[in-house]
């Protein structure tokens, strides 16, 4: 490794990379896993898992009693404001339409020559951008609306309640590790060659999703990506990303 750093060009985006990865590296390695379990380590795994279960559970848990009567009482409030939207929707060749009378109708046709028409335009955008999976015409315009307002509802209840117990939990299991760790040498060896190796899983990462962002501004990152063309290690993060692949 030092020869070929020693061969090669290494500039200012190579250094920081490499102060990154070394300081990323050592963090994880003296300070071992239990303590970043307990630290930002332990946040960040945290959050991930409590966004993750309430992209599972939100939706089922907005069919469950009061959120189910709050989903209803939304979408009675959207049909009294508009109430085109209690009819049946769907969304096909990118356009939102309407159940009439038997009759697939366009939604913003109805608002056409309406003081409703940007607010129609707006929802049409946002239904064929994010919700045409779900406008398959099963299901009124208002009834989703209001399911997907009060699953955001849930989401965010269970992702502050699992992020709570997560990190509760977390802190208990760090201070158990901690606690074998001072009395027993190969539990202390192990501490510290699992929170090496997670420091430099996690740093490597970083690394990466800082290049993907930089690779995704382009022309306002245009200094940047010429340094890092010009040098090593920076270069080879930025040419073998594996979140350019996706």
């Amino acid at each position: 490794m030092l020869s070929f750093l020693c061969a090669s060009t290494v500039n200012t985006s190579d250094i920081v990379v490499l102060v990154v990865l070394v300081l990323g590296i050592l963090a994880g390695l003296i300070s071992g896993f239990g303590k970043m379990l307990s630290g930002a380590f332990g946040t960040v795994i945290a959050l991930i898992a409590s966004v993750i279960l309430a992209i599972c559970f939100a939706e089922k848990l907005a069919e469950v009693g009061a959120f189910s009567n709050l989903t209803n009482t939304i979408a009675d409030f959207i049909e009294s404001k508009l109430p085109t939207s209690a009819h049946l929707a769907r969304v096909q060749d990118g356009e939102l339409q309407l159940l009439l009378s038997g009759n697939w109708t366009s939604f913003t046709g109805l608002y056409s020559d309406g003081s409703k028409l940007k607010i129609a335009e707006l929802i049409q955008t946002v239904s064929v951008k994010l919700l045409s999976a779900k406008l398959d015409g099963t299901c009124s315009l208002a009834h989703l609306a209001g399911l997907e307002i009060v699953c955001l509802i849930t989401g965010i209840i269970i992702t502050i309640g699992s992020l709570i117990v997560l990190e509760i939990l977390f802190s208990i299991f760090s201070s158990m590790i901690v606690k074998l760790a001072q009395k027993q040498h190969a539990i202390r060896a192990a501490d510290h060659v699992v929170g090496f190796l997670l420091s430099t899983v996690i740093t490597i990462l970083i690394v990466f999703v800082v290049m993907f962002v930089v690779s995704k501004i382009g022309d306002g990152a245009k200094a940047i990506t010429d340094d890092i063309a010009s040098g090593s290690v920076a270069k080879w993060f930025y040419e073998n990303n594996p979140f350019l692949l996706m």
